[in-house]
């Protein structure tokens, strides 16, 4: 399957799913991660849970490429790697406070998200680079 009817499958999934504010980032020439990251949000864990199990049946249906899904006990963002494309799932305040796409927006995503202190002392202690490797899909650091 292509990368972009891989794309359009989980796009259409979600939406099935009513995912809210689903955007897709182009990040390949920032990272060699991965072309594609696709963030939304659910309206509550249930729902956050909804759209992961569901992107998961139906990659295994649709012979789609699912490397990795995240079942972590992380109850505000779930994160499947699919290669080429990392979907991100959030609760909508932890989309809003970790605000992946102003990071990735930037020049430098490292550095944006090195400055980010609120990251560190607003929730839970969160150590960067544990947090950088979520936002990779848990692989190693690989910038272009």
């Amino acid at each position: 399957m292509t990368e972009n009817s891989t794309l359009n499958s989980i796009i259409e999934v979600l939406e099935d799913k009513k995912a809210c504010d689903i955007t897709v980032m182009d990040v390949h020439e920032k990272t060699s991660i991965a072309d594609y990251f696709v963030v939304c949000h659910g309206t509550s864990e249930t729902h956050l849970s909804t759209l992961l199990s569901t992107l998961v049946k139906a990659s295994k249906e649709n012979n789609l490429d699912l490397l990795r899904s995240d079942r972590s006990s992380s109850k505000e963002w779930k994160v499947l790697d699919y290669g080429d494309i990392i979907v991100h799932i959030f609760l909508e305040e932890s989309r809003s406070f970790y605000d992946l796409e102003q990071i990735w927006k930037s020049d430098d995503p490292i550095g944006a998200l090195e400055t980010r202190g609120d990251l560190r002392t607003e929730r839970k202690p969160i150590d960067v680079k544990s947090l950088f490797s979520k936002a990779m899909g848990n692989r190693s650091r690989k910038l272009k």
